[in-house]
């Protein structure tokens, strides 16, 4: 089965590197009940689904036919080589997987060459992540941020977060901000470090 990159990369981030708790320090592929496939992350605190769809490989290439776990370390490794080059087909930014034998194995192929990562899978209970994900419904509030204001909200936390484990960013929604259930004025949110304290305000995007 060949992945995109993006749908990996995006699972890979909610994992951990604690190698002792195998489903947490791996990304999860499982067959979707839609047709397509789930790509699945979670550190215990977030959790990540990608829905994404699975192209067959080559007659001869195992496909896959239940959940998969692979190891960060290999799926890290897969991800460097899936690189584009300039002019390079589209399926340089792909990986493959697929069962073997003794296990299972990663091919990718970018513009700097072929690699292929063989796996054991770990024998691990991954969450049941449809007891998490909530469903939208109709009252729901939304509320659209951009990377851009995600990332430097995590900048101006990690900036004070000297001498804290785990530093926390705290966002207030005011009732005034929300319309129709969007929200779509000023939020402020607030972080609290050992040197001092940060007042943030920020505009959200406008959320579809």
């Amino acid at each position: 089965m060949r992945i995109h990159k993006s749908a990996l990369a995006a699972a890979l981030a909610a994992t951990t590197n604690d190698a002792t708790r195998y489903f947490s320090n791996g990304v999860q592929i499982a067959p979707d009940p839609e047709g397509d496939w789930r790509v699945e992350g979670t550190n215990g605190a977030i959790a990540v689904r990608v829905t994404t769809p699975g192209e067959p490989e080559a007659d001869g290439v195992p496909e896959l036919t239940g959940p998969i776990l692979v190891p960060k370390t290999a799926l890290t490794t897969a991800l460097k080589a899936a690189v584009r080059g300039k002019n390079g087909p589209p399926e340089q930014e792909y990986v493959t997987v697929s069962t073997t034998p003794t296990g299972a194995v990663l091919d990718a192929a970018g513009k700097n060459g072929a690699v292929a990562v063989p796996f054991t899978p770990p024998e691990a209970n991954f969450p049941n992540l449809d007891r998490v994900m909530i469903a939208p419904a109709e009252d729901d509030l939304i509320l659209g941020l951009t990377a851009e204001m995600l990332e430097t909200l995590a900048a101006v936390t990690r900036a004070l977060a000297v001498g804290q484990r785990e530093p926390n960013l705290t966002i207030r929604i005011p009732a005034r901000s929300i319309w129709q259930g969007h929200v779509e004025s000023t939020l402020a949110a607030t972080v609290t470090g050992a040197n001092g304290t940060a007042e943030i305000a920020f505009m959200p995007t406008s959320a579809t």
